[in-house]
C-alpha cells in the first residue's frame, strides 16, 4: 500500500478542495489542521512533536497551513512569524530528515513581490515584501528551498488572490463583496483603483496537482513558480461586476487602502505553463457568477 501524503491546512480555503481532489485521484491523504476535530486530523504546525508524528511514514507533504490574511498578519506579526516562518522552517527540516519523504511543496504568495514596478510580475522580479505576511512567506520559501536534495524534491507556488472556495474567510475580497451585495449593504472598497489578480480555487488546486506530479519524478522546480490568472481587475470594476451579477443596488463606499496593501499585482504565469503545463482556465465572469449563485443558496 502506498504511503500517505500529508496536507497541512487541510481544512482551509484551498486545503478542503485539494484533499478531495487528491483522494479522487487515489491518494491516501493524512489531514493536519487546527480546525479538524481532535480525532480527525487535528494538528498544530507550531508543535514539533505533532509535526514529527504527522510526517512519520509519509511520502510527501503539501504545506498550506498559515496565517493567510495580510490584515491578520499586520494585527499580530509575532504569531504570523511563528506560524508562517518558524513552523515552516521546522517542517522543512523534519521533512529533510524523515526517511521516505520525497516531496515538499509550499503554498506561498504574490505578496513576496511587494509593489513591483512593472506588470505582469514574473518570478525574476526581486522580492520586496511590504507587509508582515509577505516577509513571513519569503522566509518560508527560503527554508523550503534550502532542503532541496537528491532525496527531496521541493516546490514553491506563489499564488495570486484565490477565490471561489465553498468555505472562505468572510472578510476576503470576493466573499465580502458578494455578501454585501446580496444583503443590500454597502460594498467597502479599500482603494478602488487597486489592481488584483483573481485566481479561481479550481485552477489553484489543479496547479498543486500538476506540481505534485512534477515533483514525484524527482525533479525540483527551477525556483518559485507563479500561479496567477494573468488578468488584472480594479476593485471598482470587481465591485461593479459583483453588484451586476447579484442584481444589487448596493452603494459603493470608497476609503484609502491600508499602507500594507499592494497597490497593483498581475502575475506572469508563463513559467507555470512551460514547466507544469498549467494555465488558468476559469474566467473571472464565470467564477464570480458561481460564487454569487452559491451564496444565494447558502
Amino acid at each position: 500500500m502506498a504511503s500517505p501524503l500529508l496536507v497541512t491546512g487541510s481544512a482551509g480555503t484551498i486545503g478542503r478542495p485539494l484533499v478531495a481532489a487528491l483522494q479522487a485521484q487515489g491518494w491516501e491523504v493524512r489531514r493536519f489542521d487546527r480546525r479538524h476535530a481532535v480525532d480527525d486530523g487535528f494538528g498544530d504546525v507550531c508543535r514539533p512533536e505533532a509535526l514529527r508524528a504527522a510526517l512519520h511514514g509519509c511520502q510527501g507533504v503539501i504545506h498550506l497551513a498559515a496565517v493567510s490574511r495580510v490584515a491578520h498578519a499586520e494585527a499580530d506579526p509575532a504569531r504570523c512569524k511563528a506560524v508562517n516562518t518558524q513552523a515552516t522552517r521546522m517542517l522543512a527540516e523534519l521533512a529533510g530528515r524523515e526517511p521516505g519523504v520525497r516531496v515538499l511543496l509550499l503554498a506561498s504568495s504574490r505578496e513576496v513581490y511587494g509593489q513591483a514596478q512593472h506588470l505582469p510580475v514574473a518570478e525574476t522580479c526581486p522580492p520586496a515584501p511590504r507587509n508582515a505576511y509577505g516577509r513571513s512567506k519569503l522566509a518560508a520559501e527560503q527554508a523550503v528551498l534550502a532542503q532541496a536534495s537528491e532525496h527531496l524534491s521541493v516546490g514553491v507556488l506563489r499564488l495570486a488572490n484565490v477565490y471561489g472556495a465553498a468555505i472562505d474567510h468572510a472578510d476576503r475580497l470576493v466573499p465580502a463583496f458578494v455578501a454585501a451585495a446580496l444583503a443590500g449593504r454597502p460594498l467597502q472598497l479599500r482603494g478602488p483603483e487597486r489592481i488584483v489578480d483573481l485566481l479561481h480555487v479550481d485552477d489553484a488546486v489543479r496547479g498543486f496537482l500538476l506540481t505534485l506530479r512534477h515533483l514525484q519524478t524527482g525533479t525540483t522546480l527551477p525556483g518559485p513558480v507563479n500561479l496567477a490568472s494573468g488578468v488584472g481587475v480594479t476593485l471598482l470594476d470587481l465591485a461593479q461586476r459583483v453588484s451586476r451579477l447579484a442584481g444589487s443596488q448596493s452603494p459603493l463606499e470608497t476609503q484609502p487602502a491600508p499602507e500594507s496593501d499592494v497597490e497593483r499585482y498581475v502575475g506572469d504565469a508563463r513559467l507555470a505553463q512551460a514547466v507544469l503545463g498549467w494555465r488558468a482556465e476559469v474566467a473571472l465572469e464565470r467564477g464570480l457568477r458561481d460564487v454569487v449563485a452559491a451564496a444565494r443558496l447558502a
